[in-house]
């Protein structure tokens, strides 16, 4: 069966600038791919370190810091 698989299969012969212009889609492709991948990275680590600075202004601004609460005192 795999031999007939072989023997259908045809092979196409393309020219030096067909297989550059193939290639250079290719890289295009990746190089694309590769960029919105790193981008949506970079947003991701932004977004984390504005949360982090976010929670540490927030933990040490807190009137209650570091206080225990009664809810008594007035």
């Amino acid at each position: 069966k795999q031999e007939q698989q072989f023997q259908t299969c045809s092979i196409k012969e393309l020219s030096f600038e067909q297989m550059e212009q193939r290639l250079k889609e290719l890289v295009d492709r990746e190089r694309k791919y590769l960029s919105k991948r790193n981008n949506d990275k970079l947003l991701k680590f932004k977004d984390d370190i504005s949360e982090k600075q976010r929670l540490t202004t927030v933990s040490t601004t807190s009137p209650m810091n570091n206080q225990e609460v009664n809810p008594f005192d007035f």
